[in-house]
């Protein structure tokens, strides 16, 4: 019962930061890679220093959230493969692109004040690489909970 928890919490937290280590290879590369724990922190708080740490707790909350939903989505399948998690991916990528992007860009302190661009629709507002950026980090996240979950799925629901 409580291993299938612990599997999805984990499989969360560690798509999480495997997703985000490819921003920052992004940035090191200097392609436009969103420094997501700041804009997600900046929501509830201007103190940079206090919203990127908010920033990283949203994030790995977002993680473990995205991992449970992902499970609940293939929960009729045997198993959780990287090509389902891959699919997951792909679908986080379309939601964002269209819709998560273009609501943070209404809502965001930052770009009311004019210290950050509107992302707009695809991220376009970045350039060309941003999307791209957008979708192998996704990708990333999906394939990780993909090959993280394996066999939770059998032991859900836990209790």
């Amino acid at each position: 019962m409580a291993g299938a928890w612990r599997q999805v919490t984990v499989s969360g937290v560690a798509a999480t930061i495997l997703s985000g280590l490819v921003l920052q290879v992004a940035a090191m590369a200097g392609l436009p890679a969103p420094n997501l724990a700041l804009w997600a922190g900046t929501l509830i708080t201007l103190h940079l220093g206090t919203a990127t740490a908010v920033g990283y707790v949203l994030e790995l909350l977002a993680g473990v959230g995205l991992a449970r939903l992902y499970l609940a989505l293939i929960r009729h399948r045997r198993r959780s493969t990287v090509l389902r998690g891959m699919a997951y991916g792909l679908l986080l990528w379309a939601l964002v692109m269209t819709i998560g992007l273009p609501l943070f860009g209404r809502v965001s302190p930052l770009v009311g004040n004019g210290l950050l661009l509107d992302p707009g629709f695809f991220s376009l507002q970045f350039g060309p690489s941003a999307p791209v950026i957008w979708l192998v980090t996704l990708e990333m996240f999906g394939a990780s909970l993909g090959l993280l979950m394996g066999d939770a799925i059998t032991r859900w629901p836990p209790g």
